[in-house]
Order: structure tokens, then sequence, then C-alpha cells
């Protein structure tokens, strides 16, 4: 018997036996994935052992949500090469930075399965007098 034939058959016994049984299939197979792809994070952040590497960002761009309640974002030009640019949800690091002219120190570590996770990102001052390094941007 298929694997189509065998799944039409427990739908249609789920069915037959009401509406509540085939509620909950329905809910189980939405929430199962969901809770397995957040706690496959949680795990990688929490098992990692790996050390940090802290990285160096300039600040491309902050927006907030006009909705309430209000969001603020800080992108942030991408460390690792080839990449897209990181978007970070941070409302106290949206009020010290500027467009453009801002650095992020960036703390990110190796994650237990291989995943990268950021740890931290704060205001990048450069100590007094001296000059910041300006990281490029591709």
């Amino acid at each position: 018997m298929s694997v189509l034939a065998t799944g039409l058959l427990v739908v249609a016994l789920l069915i037959s036996k009401g509406s509540e049984l085939l509620g909950y299939l329905i809910g189980a197979l939405i929430a199962l994935p969901l809770i397995g792809w957040w706690g496959g994070g949680w795990l990688n952040a929490y098992l990692d052992r790996g050390p940090p590497t802290v990285h160096v960002a300039l600040v491309v761009n902050k927006y907030m949500t006009r909705d309430y309640p209000r969001n603020f974002y800080v992108t942030l030009a991408s460390w690792r090469p080839n990449r897209k640019d990181v978007t970070i949800e941070d409302e106290r690091l949206f009020g010290v930075v500027q467009r453009k002219r801002s650095l992020v120190a960036v703390t990110t570590k190796p994650g237990f399965f291989g995943f990268e996770w950021m740890d931290s990102a704060v205001n990048h001052a450069p100590a007094p007098g001296r000059a910041a390094a300006q990281p490029t941007r591709d």
C-alpha cells in the first residue's frame, strides 16, 4: 500500500470518528514543525561551547515601525563574504547609532549544530584619540 493511500485511509478514519480528532491532527501538523524549529535554535545556542568572535559592522540603515507597539530595527553590513545585510531589532542600539557613520561590534558564536548565532551587538566607539577602523562595503 502506498504512503498516499495510507494517509488517505488515516484521514478518512479520523473524519469518521469526528471532527475533533481531525482538528487535533491538523494542529499537530502545524505546531510540531514550529516547535522543532524553535527548539533546534535554542539547543544550538544552549549547547554551544565554541569561542565567541567579535566582528565590526557598519550601520547601513535604521528604521522603526509605525504601528503600536513600535519596533526599532538596525541594519548592519554583513561581516560574512557574499551575504545579505543583517537586520536586528534593538531599541537601545537604534537610539545611539547613525546611518552610514556608526560601527557596531557584533559578537557571534559558531553554534553547536554549526549555525552561527548572534550573542550581542553593541555600539563600537573608538578609544579617545584613536580613529575607528572603517570596514569596507563591497
